[in-house]
């Protein structure tokens, strides 16, 4: 992936578990004739879960009160029959948390790994109920960072000893396996005093294998978490590797954001939570030829609305205003040019300078050559969602995302230890904008609903 208003409110965890099918004689119906409809189409696979009511919803479903979730995967949309119009008929996904629906195991995976999310990130991802939950007093689903010394005891040992390798008999009262480990690296590590162990927990899900769509609408309601050093994001990877892997094969990424107070700033720029990116990584990773911002709201203080228009024509994210009116940020639209616009002709990536990255090493001309101008993005990509903590990709004294105010080195260089040990040591100084956070409800990355139409 490439904080303090309002009273506190108690939170109560509904376990993550896969809802019940529960249908009326007319909604049976109704899925019989989906059924009947996808088998048409192809293989399709239709879900149609009727989960908790709850008596909140203005959607503008059957029932205005209860929760659904709708999944119809794997569909390639046509912006020309009907332009993804956002009605009912359109809809291939539709998940609303409100009125505590429980996360669905058959939609979202739960990623469990210590693996630095590729950028060298300090968090470790569970899911355990600290850190991902369906909140029950508004029912939106939440991804919250913690503490990984207030994790339970590991083998009779504190989690603060197994992650500083304060311990005997050392190493192995030091050493920690992830449990159900989701990922290739990251599974196992061993707490050490000069090397710790990742120091904070969060939260990442995402959908693939279970949902994947080719163009068409997403819009999603969502608070984005308020606390230093925070980095969350909303953004889409392909279902499959079909130009060689990353950056190649393409990201979209609809919000990343910064935890930390307006003000603060990275390479001279704002890149505080009132400060937004959007972003599309392709050949070569040139991301600045289509890259847009928003600034000037804390997008931590309310919910927003967040979306993607996707086409074979252009592409667009954008927000959602107080009038339901669009502010573009990645603008490759047609009236904007659409995707020549923003990819800017072939060779695209090769031998692209940047001021982000200088040193960047070129790829491979035509990789593309002969394929439509959207390529990557012709392809199915799938949903995720995530809170991670830092990042050191680059090292100091300028670990890339963060710039050369990131506490884990502008604290210490050029004497830096580890960056997680670095960035613990200065606990004192981010983690009380966490504890206020929490206590005004703001810690976590709330979603209220994700719904896409094609």
């Amino acid at each position: 992936m490439y904080n303090l208003v309002g009273k506190a409110q108690t939170e109560e965890f509904l376990p993550l578990q896969t809802p019940l099918k529960s249908f009326t004689g007319y909604r049976l119906k109704k899925l019989s004739i989906l059924i009947i409809l996808g088998s048409i189409l192809g293989a399709v696979v239709i879900r149609y879960f009727k989960l908790n009511s709850h008596s909140k919803s203005n959607f503008p479903l059957d029932s205005q009160d209860e929760n659904f979730l709708l999944v119809k995967s794997g569909n390639t949309g046509n912006s020309k029959i009907d332009n993804f119009s956002k009605k009912d008929s359109n809809l291939v996904f539709f998940e609303d948390f409100r009125g505590g629906a429980s996360l669905s195991s058959g939609v979202w995976n739960v990623e469990r790994s210590m693996d630095g999310g590729g950028n060298a990130q300090f968090q470790y991802y569970t899911d355990s109920p600290q850190n991902l939950y369906v909140n029950s007093s508004d029912g939106s689903l939440r991804l919250k960072p913690g503490l990984f010394e207030d994790m339970p005891p590991i083998n009779g040992v504190s989690a603060f000893d197994v992650m500083t390798g304060k311990c005997s008999p050392y190493p192995d009262c030091a050493n920690f396996k992830v449990p159900d480990c989701s990922s290739v690296e990251g599974c196992e590590g061993t707490g050490n005093p000069a090397d710790i162990l990742k120091p904070t927990t969060s939260a990442r899900i995402n959908t693939k294998g279970n949902f994947d769509f080719t163009y068409g609408r997403l819009e999603i309601r969502v608070r984005m978490p308020r606390g230093d050093w925070l980095w969350p994001g909303i953004w889409f990877m392909p279902r499959d590797s079909l130009y060689g892997g990353w950056p190649n094969d393409g990201e979209i990424d609809l919000i990343e954001t910064r935890g930390n107070a307006p003000g603060y700033q990275a390479r001279g720029g704002p890149a505080g939570r009132d400060h937004v990116i959007s972003t599309l990584h392709f050949m070569g990773n040139i991301f600045w030829k289509s890259q847009g911002t928003a600034s000037g709201i804390d997008w931590t203080e309310d919910y927003h609305v967040f979306g993607l228009y996707w086409s074979d024509e252009e592409l667009y994210t954008y927000y959602l205003g107080e009038n339901g009116e669009e502010t573009k940020m990645i603008n490759l639209s047609t009236e904007n040019g659409g995707y020549k616009n923003g990819f800017g002709g072939p060779p695209y990536g090769y031998n692209a300078t940047s001021d982000h990255d200088p040193m960047m090493t070129p790829v491979k001309v035509g990789i593309y050559d002969g394929l439509p101008v959207n390529t990557p993005f012709n392809q199915p990509f799938y949903i995720i969602l995530n809170v991670a903590v830092g990042g050191a990709q680059d090292g100091c004294p300028d670990p890339d995302y963060w710039g050369e105010d990131a506490i884990w080195c502008a604290r210490c260089w050029p004497n830096c230890g580890q960056p997680t040990n670095e960035f613990y040591a200065a606990k004192d100084n981010w983690y009380p904008t966490w504890q206020l956070a929490e206590a005004n409800d703001k810690l976590s990355m709330a979603v209220d609903w994700i719904k896409v139409w094609q």
